[in-house]
């Protein structure tokens, strides 16, 4: 489930008046509350705007869901991803094979590193993970 309806309310905001700041209908933020749509990434940084709220806290669990998404939405939803579990595992939030792991698929879907790239990471996000226990 996403978490709109509790940042909405932690900022003591109706619906309608969310929906008036984000431009978009009441009805839609009502289905996103009650899991009946799912809240886009483009949507989650909008009310994340509005909220003060991290895009990738609102939309929660929901996470999943992406993984069928249209390209146009999946990579910055990556993007996010990746800077978001590295600047917790560079606070020691998150163990590293995730926030590395989101890193390294960063790089891979932009084709940024070559194979050995590839095996040298990996081995590095093994061998930090090792070292975190």
């Amino acid at each position: 489930m996403n978490n709109l309806k509790k940042y909405r309310s932690l900022a003591e905001m109706s619906q309608a008046k969310l929906a008036e700041l984000a431009g978009c209908n009441q009805s839609y933020i009502g289905l996103v509350e009650t899991g009946r749509s799912k809240l886009s990434f483009k949507m989650a940084e909008r009310f994340g705007q509005i909220l003060h709220a991290d895009p990738l806290e609102l939309i929660g669990d929901e996470i999943l869901k992406f993984l069928s998404e249209d390209p146009e939405d999946f990579l910055p939803l990556v993007k996010s991803l990746a800077t978001h579990y590295w600047n917790a595992m560079l606070a020691d939030g998150v163990p590293y094979s995730i926030g590395g792991r989101f890193m390294l698929l960063w790089h891979v879907m932009n084709s940024d590193l070559s194979d050995e790239d590839l095996v040298f990471f990996m081995k590095l996000i093994e061998r930090m993970e090792g070292d975190k226990k």
